[in-house]
């Protein structure tokens, strides 16, 4: 198992399940919202939900496309419920040309400013979005 990280390595991740099922809130909990620890909490408290630690191994977005020669990318969509941001942060942009890139990134996204300006950094034209208050913002390399 493994997790696309800041950094490479071994990393604690909480799992969070009920009756052996995925609930779609695991993660690392450094990462979490103190509103998210406490759902999880409660859950576990009063809703018969299981917690436990295991430990995945982390890559960097860097590491994961190097390990495999991908150094052109058709199309790149990351959707990691708010640390967008930090996985786009571990691309090596100069090592692999990304054609499109889909974020999810809401419109009141605190990281939606430092996404389009990374972005445009590196050779994208400016994020736009599909339709009014669609999730995703697209951007496309320059030629």
């Amino acid at each position: 198992m493994g997790a696309v990280c800041t950094s490479d390595g071994p990393k604690g991740m909480t799992d969070v399940s009920k009756d052996r099922k995925w609930t779609g809130w695991s993660g690392f909990p450094e990462t979490f919202s103190s509103e998210h620890h406490q759902m999880i909490n409660n859950a576990v408290a009063h809703e018969g939900f299981t917690k436990e630690t295991i430990t995945v191994e982390c890559y960097t977005m860097k590491k994961l496309l190097a390990q495999n020669a991908l150094n052109q990318v058709d199309l790149l969509t990351i959707a990691v419920e708010g640390h967008e941001f930090q996985v786009l942060r571990s691309i090596d942009f100069a090592a692999v040309n990304i054609d499109i890139i889909e974020v999810e990134c809401p419109t009141n996204s605190p990281d939606q400013s430092g996404i389009s300006m990374l972005l445009e950094q590196n050779g994208y034209a400016p994020g736009y979005r599909l339709w009014d208050n669609h999730r995703d913002l697209i951007f496309k390399k320059k030629a």
